[in-house]
């Protein structure tokens, strides 16, 4: 098949070059989450990106990398990177790639952690809408069967969102039997 022509003159090098920067930041921020244990579901809070000459990123762009990479803030910084630094003792994760270098906290806030559960509570729902064949029209009525706490509180304090993002009519918690 042919395929649509284009004028080369209307390709913007510049922010081909960013892209290429973006996703080379995003790949290595997933192995700095890889490296500690951390799911992309989990939101963490700052990734940090060493400044050197070579790093010209967008407005935009740094947030498409903050999408991807779930977290709450990225920056580029001109002081070095360390792995001690912030609150928190160690719990940033360095990765260099010649002369790019990139810090991603693993700080899990309880707020965080809550987000973190509401987007595995999502997944798992509307994974179990698509074995049973559901379509985006179907409404259903959700029970939650379950002894934590933790996940039962983010039920309630999430409720509204949490029947959006699932086509919800309601949703229940039923706490589990205990086991005798």
């Amino acid at each position: 098949s042919d395929w649509p022509k284009f004028k080369k003159s209307k390709i913007d090098a510049d922010l081909l070059k960013q892209m290429t920067l973006a996703r080379k930041i995003v790949e290595m921020a997933h192995a700095a989450r890889a490296e500690a244990k951390i799911k992309v579901r989990q939101p963490l809070m700052t990734l940090k990106i060493q400044e050197n000459e070579n790093i010209k990123i967008n407005e935009e762009l740094l947030n498409l990398i903050a999408e991807e990479v779930n977290v709450k803030n990225v920056s580029v910084q001109s002081i070095p990177l360390h792995a001690g630094e912030g609150e928190g003792e160690g719990q940033w994760v360095i990765k260099t790639d010649g002369a790019l270098s990139i810090s991603l906290s693993t700080i899990i806030t309880p707020e965080l952690k809550k987000e973190g559960l509401l987007r595995e509570l999502t997944r798992q729902i509307n994974d179990a809408r698509k074995k049973a064949g559901l379509t985006p029209a179907d409404i259903v009525q959700v029970a939650v069967v379950c002894d934590s706490i933790e996940v039962q509180a983010v039920i309630r304090e999430y409720q509204k969102v949490l029947k959006k993002s699932v086509l919800a009519k309601t949703i229940k918690i039923i706490s589990a039997p205990k086991e005798s």
